[in-house]
């Protein structure tokens, strides 16, 4: 939710008031895949970084093409709960 609101709520609809709104949900993504950047992971997690950033891209266009945050939230959510059971089912 609190990444929602404020890479979605804040940065995007910030951003989308001086950039064309392509360059705006770019902007976003990218900065939300930087987010996620492990600074002790070095440039190793760089492959994080990039799908992240394209996650953040869909984001932005979902909360613009429907106008709302909830249905951002609910996918996100989704997304972190799959990861979690691809974690847990991997694990050796």
């Amino acid at each position: 939710i609190g990444e929602e609101l404020l890479f979605r709520g804040v940065l995007l609809r910030g951003l989308m008031d001086r950039w064309p709104g392509a360059a705006a949900v770019v902007g976003q993504g990218v900065v939300f895949g930087l987010a996620h950047l492990l600074y002790d992971g070095g440039w190793g997690n760089i492959g994080l970084v990039v799908p992240l950033a394209l996650v953040g891209m869909i984001l932005g266009l979902l909360a613009r093409a429907t106008g709302r945050l909830s249905a951002g939230m609910i996918a996100h959510s989704l997304f972190n709960v799959s990861q979690i059971l691809l974690l847990v089912a991997t694990k050796h």
